[in-house]
């Protein structure tokens, strides 16, 4: 008789013989960050910096991102945890653009 370990373990191996993606999240929110820096880089080369009102009406998403942005690192900054997936990596790619934690 197999355990319920054993049945997982079957379960596993049969997705990933079908080509199941384990990271399909992971790799959503990574576009979905690569889209904003370019959003956010075409807006430095517009307007010359990186502080996106909240309600930019050119793009309100991109306003809200920023915001959602500053707000994690605040949380981080104070050893909170952040739902944001805001890690180092991409606070050195928000920084590399010129993206400004306080405004």
């Amino acid at each position: 008789m197999k355990t319920n370990s054993n049945r997982s373990q079957d379960r596993i191996k049969r997705l990933e013989e079908i080509g199941f993606e384990w990271q399909v999240l992971k790799t959503y929110f990574d576009k979905i960050f690569e889209k904003h820096c370019r959003e956010l880089t075409s807006f430095k080369e517009e307007f010359g910096h990186c502080n996106v009102p909240l309600r930019y009406a050119g793009n309100p998403s991109l306003g809200q991102w920023c915001s959602q942005m500053r707000n994690a690192y605040k949380k981080i900054q104070k050893g909170m945890n952040s739902e944001s997936n805001l890690l180092q990596d991409r606070i050195e790619r928000l920084e590399d653009i010129g993206f400004q934690w306080k405004i």
